[in-house]
Formats: structure tokens, sequence, C-alpha cells
């Protein structure tokens, strides 16, 4: 059974291309006569899940990125049963920037010696991490309608929590709507499917009293537990108004096994060969360029490992992630019932909208450590004026013209793009 599927409503503004990089589909509630579009935009780029599960039970972290006034804003997250206030909790939002950090793509540089001088020097580039990005949350006022059952109704840190059952396609359109939030047409089908699976629908919305100073940096990041055999994370939602490409990072704590996609490609991007130095001026451009590319190349859709983690045991996260014992009891994992290797697997998913189902994930047996690092060569830049130097200016253009040739591979720009780019 699916485990969750976000969706954020309202009716004022359609989102941007440039805004709709999320799992979710975010849109401006109706606003006050007094408030104008400008003053609510929303900038949703991406969401960070946290995905821990050991045997058959999950926890799931939630962070959804965006900016906006976090009254204006409403969540509805497909549930697998109705869920008790102890399976639903808040938890710091650095837990998840740690682990954010620490996985994250990077890349280290190779510096050229003097070719005058008989001994080498390396240096190391510093982490380039995609940035932790703010935490936030969506929210959706609740009253009932005849269609529309709230099982359960709960206060949850900064959220006010409802559990509903629908028995008809369109009673959790008509619920919204009755509230202020407008559903696309387009959504319908989607919440009919998961309501034919008997998914209940769990909708919350920030509880902030009137002139509250906390803004969506200082929200919470949801969080809910339960038992499921299947591991899933329902997209479908989110392709109903997408605009262009959407993100999602899934961090994927297991007990021994390594978690890929099976609705969608599974790559690891080639970091054995080295690119041009121009490269680390604008390491998250490449990066952007390259993850844009192996989506084409997997007809939109494709899940991107970008590191993986094996870890000995539970204390061996306090300095590969920043992360205590304590906390990764936090993030769901039950220490006491892990019985071999720790792993993390950090996937990056790439869909747009043609891709009209669920993400789909599956666990095999664990490979080695793995970490995105891209290997940049930088060029002796300084005088030199020894018989080698002559010979090294012809091996350097040389390896250039091989380190093009990988930046195109991984990118697709074109050489007219590289020399721009490379000034």
């Amino acid at each position: 059974m699916r485990f969750f599927a976000t969706l954020a409503l309202s009716g004022a503004v359609a989102v941007t291309a440039s805004a709709a990089h999320a799992c979710g589909a975010y849109f401006l509630r109706n606003p006050p006569a007094t408030t104008t579009a400008i003053d609510a935009k929303l900038y949703n780029r991406s969401t960070r899940i946290v995905y821990a599960r050991i045997g058959e039970a999950t926890t799931v972290t939630m962070v959804a990125d965006y900016r906006g006034n976090p009254r204006e804003f409403a969540a509805v997250i497909a549930v697998p049963t109705v869920l008790t206030r102890e399976q639903v909790r808040t938890v710091e939002a650095a837990l998840v920037e740690r682990i954010d950090s620490a996985t994250a793509p990077r890349f280290t540089v190779r510096q050229d010696p003097d070719p005058c001088f008989i001994r080498p020097s390396v240096s190391f580039g510093a982490s380039k991490s995609r940035g932790a990005i703010p935490t936030g949350a969506v929210v959706v006022a609740a009253s009932p309608q005849s269609s529309v059952t709230v099982e359960a109704r709960y206060v949850v840190g900064e959220y006010d929590v409802a559990i509903l059952s629908a028995s008809e396609s369109d009673g959790l359109r008509k619920w919204l709507d009755a509230e202020g939030y407008q559903v696309p047409a387009e959504a319908e089908p989607v919440l009919a499917a998961y309501i034919r699976e008997g998914l209940k629908f769990f909708v919350a919305k920030v509880a902030l009293a009137e002139g509250s100073t906390t803004e969506y940096k200082r929200l919470s990041p949801l969080q809910i537990s339960y038992n499921s055999p299947n591991m899933w994370v329902p997209l479908r939602l989110s392709t109903v108004v997408a605009e262009g490409p959407q993100d999602m990072f899934v961090f994927a704590l297991t007990d021994g096994s390594e978690i890929s996609a099976a609705s969608m490609p599974t790559r690891v991007l080639d970091t054995t060969r080295e690119l041009p130095a121009f490269v680390a001026r604008d390491f998250e451009s490449f990066y952007e360029a390259a993850v844009t590319r192996a989506g084409r190349e997997s007809n939109g859709a494709v899940a991107i490992v970008e590191s993986r983690w094996r870890l000995p045991n539970a204390q061996a996260a306090q300095w590969a992630w920043k992360i205590s014992i304590d906390e990764l009891g936090k993030l769901g994992i039950d220490t006491a019932r892990v019985t071999g290797s720790m792993l993390l697997t950090r996937l990056h998913v790439r869909y747009d909208k043609s891709f009209a189902k669920d993400l789909t994930l599956q666990a095999k047996p664990a490979q080695g450590r793995l970490v995105s690092n891209f290997r940049i060569h930088k060029p002796y830049q300084g005088e030199a004026t020894c018989r080698a130097a002559a010979r090294y200016k012809t091996d350097v253009a040389a390896q250039y013209t091989r380190e093009v040739d990988t930046l195109r591979r991984l990118t697709g720009w074109s050489l007219s793009e590289i020399k721009r780019r490379g000034g």
C-alpha cells in the first residue's frame, strides 16, 4: 500500500515554472482582498524525505521547501491507515540538514605542480552541498462535508492535524473547496484512485497565533510512522500541475540494504574522469545540467544514487553523518533492532509531468560505499621555463580535450556553451 502523497492547494494564482520543483503541487490560497498576488508568492523548489525502515516499521520525515505565509497553504497526505496521535510527530529540521550536507555531491580539485618542480602536491576543494533547505509546512482549513468523515483530530507541535476518510471520489475536493482551497480538476482522478485503494487523508494546517513572528524557516518537519510491507513514494499528485522538472531527495536509512527505484531507471553519474577547472567556479550549475540530462535520457524520470554509506554500527553515524544515536531514534531508527550494518542511500529523484505514476522503492543487498565526488583538474598557471614546460603544455591541451568531452557527455552542453562558461 502506498504510504503518502502530498498536495498543497489554493486558487488565486498558478505556480510559475521556476516554482515547480517538489513532490507536492503548490498554489496560493484565495487571499484576503487586501493581499496582492506579489505579496503571497510561493517558491517551491524541492522536497526532502528521510525514509527510515527496519523490517516493515517505516518512519517518514517530510521537509518541503517553500516560501510564503504558512497560514496560506494546505497539505494533504494519503496514508494507509488512521494514524494515532503517537504516530505523528515533529522533529528538528537540523537533523535532515545534517544528513543532506554529509551526503551531498561534492568535488575534488587536483592542482598540477610546477612542471619544473619535482615534488607534486594535491589540494582538495571544499564539499559542495546543494545546501540545507528551509523547513516548511503547508496548511489546510478543516470543516466536515457529508462525504468526508473526520476520523481523528489532534494538535502536533505547531500543526492542527485531522485524519479524513472520503466515500466519494470528489469528497475531498468538495471538503477543501468549502474551506477556501481550490483543487485542480486534474487532481480528482488521482484522489479517486487513492480513495478506491482505501487510503485515508492526513491534512495539516499551521496553528500559529495571530501576531506570531514564527516564519516558514522555523516550522518543524512533519513525521509519520506506520507498518507496511511495501515501499512507495506516490508522485501522481505532484505531476498534476507540474510545470517543468520536479525534484525529490530521499534519504533512506535501512538495516543492511540499499534502496533503489523500481518504477524508474536508477543511475550513478560518472565521477571517474576529470573535468575542466572552471567547473569548480559554478559546480551547482554543472550538477544541475548533469541531472537534467540524466532525466532526459531516461524519458523524463530518473533516480540518481548520489551517495551510499555503509556503516558497521549505529555509533559510526555520529562521525559520518553528525547524528547521535538518540537523534537516529528521532528519525525512526530503533538501533536495538539493527542486526547488521546501517546503510544510508541518498536518491535524487528527477521527474516531470510525463511520469504519471508513483515511485516504487526496492531494497537489495548493500554494495560498497559510494560518494558523488567529481574530479576537477586545475593546470599549473605560473611561469615555467624548463625543458619539461613545452611537453607539459602539450599534455595539458590533450587532457583538456578529454575533459571537455567528459563535460559534454555529462551535461549535454555544446562546445560554444563550454567555451562561454570557461572564459
